[in-house]
Order: C-alpha cells, then structure tokens, then sequence
C-alpha cells in the first residue's frame, strides 16, 4: 500500500548542486550502498555522490526511499506531496545472493498515473577467497546475473549459484578486458576495505556455450571485507548492463593482443602464479591440439610427473631478466585425451614475481 508525504524540494537540500545535475523524472536511479550513484536512466556513474548528481526534485524524494530501503524495506512505495504537487516514489533493495546483503537501491519518482519504464536488470555476486588457498576462490551469482550472462536458469540451480572464478574470467570476459578485470579483482583482494568502492565497464560473452554467443557490456561496482574468523575476504557487488559506448581496451591491454597477434602461430600464455591461472592464450594455442585449462589452471594441464617441473620453470622465470627453459620436456593434455611433448619456455612480465608469458613447442 502506497504511503503519503508532505515535503518541499527545498526542504531537503539547500543550496544548488556543486556540479551538473541530471533530470531524474521517471528514471530509474541505481545507488550503491554507500549512497554513492551507479546509473541514472541510460547513464552510467562511477561512484559519483547523489548530492552533486540529482535535480531538485530526485534530492528531495530519492534519499529517504534509499535509506528505507537500505534499513530492510526491500518494496517501498509512497505518495508524496512536493510544493502540491503529488509524485510516486518507489525503491527496491537489491541483494547478494550469499548472504542476502544488501549492496544497492533501485529508485524512481515520477507523476502519479505516469507509466514507468521497466526496471533495468542488476545482478549480484559475491566472491569467496580463501586466505590461505587463493586459488580456490568461488564466486556466486544470483538469478539476474545469470539473466544477463544469457545462461540457463538450470545451471542456477545445478551450480547452487557457484563458480570457479578462474572458469568465468576465461570464458565470459572478452579477452581484451580481463588483464582490467583481473586488476580490479586483485585490488578487491589485496585493499579488502569495506571502504573502498570499485567500478569498472567491462564486455562479456552472453550464452557463451551456445551456438550464437553474444557480447554485452556491463559494469560492476563492489566492495570487499576480511573476516579473520574464516580467513576468508568477501567481496560483494553487482553488475549492470550499459547502452553507452564502450571505454576501449586500456593501453597495457591493447599491447597484450597486438603481441599475441603479432606471433599467432605461437602457442603463448599469460598466467598469474599467484593462482597459477592462464588468463589469455595466443590463437597459436586455440588452433594446436592443446586442449584449454580447465577451470583455468595451468598445472592442471600437465601430466602428473610434469608438474612439478612445468612449476620449477615458471617460477624460476620471475628471478631471472631473461627466458628460462625447463630442463626437460613436459607433457601437456591434448584435446584428444593424450599428451602432447614439447619444450617448456618462460619469461617474467613484472618485477613482482607475479606475471609471466610461457610459450610451448611441441616436437
């Protein structure tokens, strides 16, 4: 049941805004949990404060729906009176799907009878990250999330909303994006504070195991906390879909593939020891009977008695400022179900014994 207010749009803010404001009549205006702007109608916001961002109008009637909302009122829906003028004002809590968090408000107000737009798909995820063991980290999505990655409803419910994260940065995020979103997830993992809002725009592949995939552009906004108790980092957000141009690959992204490019036949890879995770191959690996890492995992390639060596060779390459070969040859998973031998090689990236690129030459 709608509530009725009485209020002023100058009552609730005095003074003009410190910077452009946007009309928020009948527009859907998404507002991360600390009160920061996400999107408002078609446009997307990194974070910017509501004060600075809404008209009049949304300053008078938005904040109190949030601040309802973000208390525990995941359905609210008022009448309200501005300067006699009455408006319908509507919020909805959005929650993770982990532990039931809420981590931003969808908002509107517009004219009473006004036929409101349908309100835009937010999913939300959370992420597990094991202090300990890193690479186990899990990430969960709920129902929308899956909406908006084109996946089966089924896989919802079959997965109990859980991924490996490795699998879903190597095959939902565009290759050119996921040197950014790895950043961005690192910075979750090394900041944890709760205090700290990230956001980033991002591409993925809809209905990836399809026979037409798509591509979507999203962005996400999350924040992450360490519970010493588990020894775990949690890290807790959301994505949106944008219908804004794209940002483009960042330059180190750019220089990525136009390297891989350059050596296609190469069979290449850029891992990170930290998980020991492939996150971009070269073409040269996809057309070789290599088959891909599952769940991302380089070492899960090689055979048994190869993997302490194929180790040995990677990290060993993040001491030396040059490439390193392993001693010996090195077995790795055919898409055949065999094994295909070649000459393991490898070169660091960075100083900070993180990133390295191995190349493989089979016999």
């Amino acid at each position: 049941m709608s509530e009725s207010i009485t209020t002023s749009a100058s009552e609730a803010f005095s003074g003009p805004p410190s910077h452009h404001e946007y009309e928020t009549d009948n527009r859907w205006i998404l507002i991360e949990r600390e009160n920061r702007l996400l999107a408002l109608g078609d446009l997307p916001f990194k974070g910017t404060s509501i004060r600075r961002a809404l008209d009049a109008v949304g300053r008078a009637l938005i904040p109190p729906v949030f601040r309802s909302a973000m208390d525990g009122v995941d359905i609210v829906d008022q009448l309200v009176n501005v300067d006699g003028v009455e408006r319908r004002v509507s919020a909805f809590a959005i929650r993770t799907p982990r532990t039931d968090t809420i981590v931003a408000v969808h908002a509107i107000q517009s004219s009473v009878g006004q036929r409101q737009p349908d309100r835009p798909l937010v999913g939300t995820w959370e992420w597990e990250v094991p202090t300990q063991h890193p690479e186990l980290m899990t990430t969960y999505w709920d129902a929308n999330l899956y909406r908006l990655y084109g996946e089966p409803a089924e896989g919802l419910l079959a997965a109990s909303n859980a991924w490996k994260a490795p699998e879903w940065l190597n095959t939902r995020i565009v290759e050119t994006d996921r040197l950014r979103i790895k950043q961005l997830l690192d910075d979750y993992v090394n900041e944890h504070d709760a205090h700290l809002l990230g956001v980033e725009q991002y591409e993925i592949i809809t209905s990836a195991d399809s026979d037409a995939p798509g591509v979507r552009r999203l962005q996400m906004a999350g924040r992450s906390t360490h519970d010493p108790s588990t020894a775990t980092i949690r890290m807790q957000g959301l994505s949106h879909e944008l219908v804004t141009d794209h940002p483009g690959a960042s330059l180190a992204e750019q220089f990525l593939a136009s390297t891989f490019l350059l050596v296609a036949d190469e069979i290449l890879a850029a891992i990170d020891l930290s998980y020991d995770q492939v996150f971009f191959r070269s073409q040269g690996w996809d057309d070789s009977s290599l088959r891909a890492p599952k769940n991302g995992s380089i070492l899960e390639l090689a055979k048994a008695e190869d993997v302490a060596e194929l180790r040995t060779v990677l990290h060993a390459a993040t001491t030396q400022p040059r490439v390193v070969a392993a001693s010996r040859l090195i077995r790795l998973a055919n898409v055949s179900g065999g094994w295909s031998t070649g000459q393991v090689s490898a070169l660091a990236v960075d100083t900070g014994g993180r990133y390295v690129l191995m190349r493989f030459m089979p016999l």
